[in-house]
């Protein structure tokens, strides 16, 4: 992968400049994306494209629910969790040729209480992983996996209780995760069968075990086997409730957030159009 530094050369090479007519836009701070993206919309842009990783590409994709102004995707993240669903190649050459072609899908999105997400979002394990990972300069595939161990070593369990169109389901879990694309990244599948068109979300629950069964767990997840491991709930709904004594971490499309007693998820469907290959 090219040196983040060397991307706008990049586009300026390989932009089909006959067709596009661009700018591009720096961030200097978290949450700028979503206010140029809310920009571009306003001017009638066709297309905003994130240069980054699942976390960038939810802050422009925030202001793109419910236009006509598309998502594109130049992956250059850890995980790149939605670019991988979706197969844009992680070359930025390759990339841009996905830009050029313009070809577009919708797809949906979900809300967790008043904020978007793309990819996926949840409380538990990988929660506590994303707090710990986003301060770390060791990072990629060989980063993310030493702090998923180094989160097992410590980890506890937490109370939950569980709406999901109308079903009740409540108790001690590892993980309460509810995807809308397959995976975190890394091709690691929380919900290998998730689908972004098909109007619902995959909620992954991971029920409370000793910690000699993590590796195994871990394993299925690898093999991309979870959804039939037998201490791992699984089911789809349009409308979660979660609740949950406290303040607990969070995580959206891989950014830390936190949410205290009470989150609503509901799904958006073919809400945002996006870039494809």
């Amino acid at each position: 992968m090219a040196a983040k530094k060397r991307v706008p050369d990049l586009i300026k090479k390989y932009i089909n400049k006959d067709a596009i007519d661009y700018e591009i836009a720096f961030t200097g701070f978290a949450g700028q994306a979503i206010h140029l993206s809310a920009e571009a919309v306003k001017k009638n842009f066709d297309a905003v494209v994130a240069v980054g990783g699942d976390g960038s590409v939810n802050e422009i994709g925030q202001s793109l629910v419910h236009t006509t102004t598309a998502l594109g995707i130049i992956p250059f993240g850890s995980g790149n969790g939605l670019a991988r669903h979706l197969k844009i190649p992680l070359q930025v050459k390759k990339a841009i040729e996905v830009i050029n072609a313009g070809k577009t899908t919708s797809i949906d999105v979900c809300t967790w209480n008043d904020r978007y997400f793309l990819s996926n979002a949840g409380v538990g394990f990988v929660s506590a992983v994303v707090h710990t990972f986003k301060d770390t300069s060791f990072r990629g595939f060989f980063g993310y996996s030493f702090h998923v161990i180094r989160n097992m070593l410590n980890f506890q369990s937490s109370f939950y209780k569980l709406d999901l169109d109308g079903e009740k389901i409540e108790g001690d879990f590892m993980l309460v995760s509810v995807a809308n694309s397959n995976q975190f990244g890394y091709e690691f599948r929380i919900s290998p069968l998730a689908d972004l068109h098909d109007g619902l979300m995959d909620v992954v629950i991971v029920k409370k075990i000793p910690k000699w069964k993590y590796l195994p767990l871990l394993l299925a997840l690898v093999l991309r086997t979870l959804d039939k491991n037998k201490n791992v709930i699984t089911r789809t709904a349009r409308n979660v409730l979660l609740e949950s004594e406290g303040k607990h971490p969070s995580q959206l499309d891989g950014d830390e957030a936190f949410f205290e007693h009470k989150v609503e998820v509901k799904i958006q469907k073919s809400s945002l159009n996006i870039l494809v290959k």
